[in-house]
Order: C-alpha cells, then structure tokens, then sequence
C-alpha cells in the first residue's frame, strides 16, 4: 500500500479549493441592475448618473436642429489707432524704512579663560592573573534516600 505525499495532498487541496471558489461564484454571481442605484430612498426621487446615461440604457437621436448661420461684424465709420493708457505713478510709501542698529555692548561675550592642556601619559598594562579562574562548583544536594532515615 503506498502512502500519500505532502505534495500530492497540497495538489489535491489546491484543486478542490479552485472548484469551490468557481461554484461558489457561479452561485452568488447578481449581475448589476440598470438604472440609478436606490431609486426613491428617503422621499427623493433621482435618476442623475453619469455621462452618457445609466448602465443599459437605450440612447434616443437628437431632434433636428436648426442651421446656425453666422452673422457679419458691422463696418465702422471712423477707424481710431489704438490708444495706449498713461502709467500711473506708483503711490508713495508711508514711512521709509530704517535699519535698526544692534546695541554692540549686548552682543560681546565676556572673555573665555584659558584652558589647560592635559598631558597624555600611558596606562599601564593591566596585571595577569597568577592562576586561570575555575568556574564555581555546582551546590550540592542530598538525595532524598539519605535524609529518609534521619
């Protein structure tokens, strides 16, 4: 008797959950209505909807529409060369401007004292161990036989 492999139940699963879904979709599957969506909800009464009309929809031809004929400039008498406007003077300020001088004596800091300079000396070398460190020993416990008797 052969045994199923993983892949072969990954394959298997994959496959019956693809047939689900498609018989599922086909079931639930509601195709949009046409027209505007929740006609008449609360006592107003619209069917405005995008360019072109609703969704299924049947489109009716224009009426006819008269020719448009278009209509000739009268001719003036007395042609005038263009006039070109006088430039108006810019209004004065009201008040010129005046630069503010810094007070001199409040942006001076006070002198900085000097610092000393420090001398590196070398450190010396830390001291080596007479003997290499052990780990503790473990606690020891009495096994509970022993205590028994006592």
């Amino acid at each position: 008797m052969r045994n199923i492999t993983g892949r072969q139940l990954a394959i298997a699963v994959a496959i019956a959950v693809a047939v689900h879904a498609g018989i599922a979709v086909s079931v639930l599957w509601v195709p949009p209505p046409a027209g505007a969506k929740a006609q008449g909800l609360g006592g107003v009464e619209l069917s405005l909807g995008p360019a072109g009309g609703a969704p299924g929809d049947t489109v009716e031809p224009a009426a006819d529409t008269p020719e448009v004929t278009t209509v000739q400039p009268a001719e003036t008498a007395i042609e005038s060369p263009p006039v070109a406007p006088e430039p108006t003077p810019p209004p004065p300020l009201a008040d010129p401007v005046v630069p503010i001088q810094p007070d001199v004596a409040a942006v001076t800091a006070p002198p900085v004292p000097p610092v000393e300079i420090a001398e590196a000396r070398p450190v010396p070398p830390m001291p080596r161990p007479r003997h290499k460190p052990r780990p503790p020993e473990p606690p020891r416990v009495t096994p509970p036989e022993a205590t028994a008797g006592v």
